[in-house]
This record gives C-alpha cells, structure tokens and sequence, in this order.
C-alpha cells in the first residue's frame, strides 16, 4: 500500500501558513518515503458500482488485518477507528463522545460548542510560540448509503472496510472517507510530537452533508486562530482557495386521493442499475437520474393509458444522484400488455441514450406483491 502524500504537505503547509520555512521544521521520519495513496471515497461516489467490491478476481483484506502494511500507520489507524464509530447525518452522538476522548486522552483542550462541534486544542511546538495558530478542519458526518438489499444500519453498525489493492473500500455501502480520512489527518497531527507547529486547533464540524449546521452555527469568537485549512477535498495532493456552500429547498403540496377501482391491477415499475454518485462532484459526468428517469416513464404514460400512481419514491440522500427509484402505479386488465411494450420500448431508449455512463440501466415492471400494497396503505 503506498503512503498518504496529502498527509505530509498538510503537515508542511502548516508551517508555511505558521509564518515558518522549511529549514524551520525538523522533517516527521516515516517509515519510508511518502508516495501518493488512493483512498476510495464513496461518499464522494456512492453508487453501489463503486461500493460493491466482492468478486471473483479481488482479493480483499479486511483494514484492521491490513493496518501493519499501511503507511503512514497513524493515519490509518485512527481512520480505521472511525469507521467503527456510526455517524450518519444527524446522528452525531456517537461520533462526538468519541473525538472528545480522544482530545482528552492526549490531555489537550478539548470543547463542544453550541452547534455541537468539536474543537481540540494543541499549544504550539517550542520556539514555536509566536506564530499565528492555524485551524485544521474536517466535519464528522458521512453520507449514508448503501446497495439495494443490503442489510446494513448505519446508525448502530461499523463500516466493514477492506483494502483492495490500492484502495481502501467496502461492500456495499459508503465507506466514509468523506471526511473521515481528514478527521483522521488531524487526529494524527494532533498525537504527533515529531511534526513541529504553530499553535493548533482542531476543528470538527456537524452534519456537513446535510444541513451545514455545525458550520453555519459556528461563533465567530469560537476560533483562536485566523488561518483555516479545510480537509475536505476531491484531489490528492490539490490545495483549492475558496469556498463553497449549499443550498436546501423542500417543495410541498398538497392532492386529493381517491379509492382505487376493483377492476384494476397494481404493478411495480422501477429503474435501477445507475451509478448513482455525488450531486456536486459527479453531476457533470452525465449520468442518469432515476427519479428523472422514473418521472418521464410515467408522465409519458397519462394520456395513452388510464394509469394511477399510488406512489413514488427515489433517492436516500439530498445530495447524492439517485441510483434507483420504483412507483406503484395501477392499470386496467386490458392495457397490461400495451403497457408493458411500452416500458420495454422506453428501457432501450434510455439504454441507447445513457449507453456510455450507465452500462447496467434497467427499467422493469412487475406485478406488486402483497407486502408491497400493505406498505403502501400503512403509510396513507
């Protein structure tokens, strides 16, 4: 496994941006030279094509078996103890506690804010004193997904992480990386004491991928310092200046239900097989949309047939591209096999349009099973 790269010009733009050069610091003694490491990041990417690594031809070692092998081995020892910490978005109270006793055990100053993030301090290496404080910052949420039938919850379980060649991935479901392996960059810096630095100050926000709580509640006199280096990109070894935010709109509306007729059969229409991916990184690589998908299949289909739609649903997660989305729609007896020529019709246009990003594109129509409906009417 090659080492972490990034790790180590962190740790030398700290020292630049401290006001020091590089005769200043006396150079961390890895146990062998730095080369760049890929780190598989489903959360930047988290279609069930990435996630999903178990096949014939791949041998996987599970990261705690593979921590030996790993270098820097502090990185990767602190990013596999986070992987067995739950943190999914809005859920934090795992996580927390655990960065906590971690700024405590190294006996640094250790707070919680009002916003609920953690901030760990670390006094500056002697001769260091009279340098500006620098500010490492990473958040502590992951997106939460995973591949359709796969038992996993994301609020109680580990990540089952595995190293396959050069990188670190999972089975399944998203592995977290984002941020966890910047928590974990911080964290080694933090339990350094050959890397020399400025006076420090670890800075771990909540629910980054969500709602941007932990940022945009953050007080300005909360911080010490007033240069900021977020740990939280796409790009090995890439330093970007600027900033970035998001925004959340939530559409509500209102309808009138009505009575199904008897003379009516329930079907199951779906997309699937789609990479999915996330709704910033990824959303200029032309991928397909399955709520999108979904919605034209069927608005296609008001007027030629008597469909109703019972329900639609796609997507787990505001800011990732839908990789599945289903409905329950119903049809008269008559128009079943119509129907059906018109969905495998549709399925071969969207294939030949979305030939080059989505190879495993299906869309399927199925008869609804009675746990279907009964799900259906328990949510009325």
């Amino acid at each position: 496994m090659k080492n972490l790269f990034s790790f180590w010009i962190i740790c030398l733009l700290v020292l630049l941006l401290a006001g020091c050069t590089t005769s200043n610091a006396q150079s961390p003694t890895p146990s062998s030279a730095p080369t760049q490491t890929q780190i598989a990041n489903q959360a930047v990417q988290p279609s069930v094509t990435s996630t999903s690594t178990t096949t014939a031809s791949t041998t996987m070692i599970p990261l705690q078996d593979a921590l030996g092998d790993l270098q820097p081995q502090d990185v990767f020892q602190n990013f596999y103890d986070i992987t067995q910490v739950p943190r999914p978005s809005g859920y934090m109270d795992q996580i927390r506690p655990f960065l906590v006793s971690f700024g405590q055990q190294l006996a640094l100053e250790t707070v919680v804010d009002n916003a609920g993030n953690v901030i760990i301090r670390k006094p500056a290496s002697p001769g260091m004193e009279d340098r500006p404080t620098v500010i490492l910052q990473a958040h502590m949420d992951m997106v939460a997904q995973k591949a359709d039938g796969k038992e996993f919850d994301f609020q109680t379980d580990p990540i089952q992480a595995y190293v396959s060649g050069d990188y670190i991935v999972t089975d399944g479901t998203t592995l977290g990386a984002d941020d966890g392996i910047g928590i974990a960059m911080i964290m080694a810096i933090l339990q350094s004491k050959a890397i020399v630095t400025p006076p420090l100050e670890a800075l771990f926000t909540v629910d980054e991928e969500t709602t941007m709580s932990g940022a945009s509640g953050l007080q300005p006199d909360e911080l010490q310092g007033r240069t900021y280096i977020n740990l939280d990109s796409e790009d090995e070894g890439v330093f970007t200046i600027g900033s970035a935010g998001g925004e959340h709109i939530d559409i509500n509306a209102t309808y009138t239900q009505s009575s199904a007729p008897e003379d009516m059969l329930t079907y199951q229409v779906k997309v699937s097989g789609l990479r999915g991916g996330h709704s910033g990184v990824d959303i200029d690589k032309g991928r397909g949309h399955a709520t999108k998908l979904l919605v034209r299949l069927l608005s296609g289909a008001l007027d030629p047939y008597s469909l109703r739609i019972a329900s639609l649903t796609g997507g787990t997660a505001a800011n990732a591209i839908p990789s599945e989305a289903d409905a329950l729609i119903i049809l008269p007896a008559s128009q079943i096999d119509a129907f059906t020529q018109y969905v495998k019709e549709y399925e071969a246009t969207v294939q030949n349009e979305l030939a080059a990003t989505e190879p495993e594109l299906v869309v399927s129509l199925e008869s609804a099973n009675a746990r279907d409906l009964l799900a259906l009417k328990a949510s009325l």
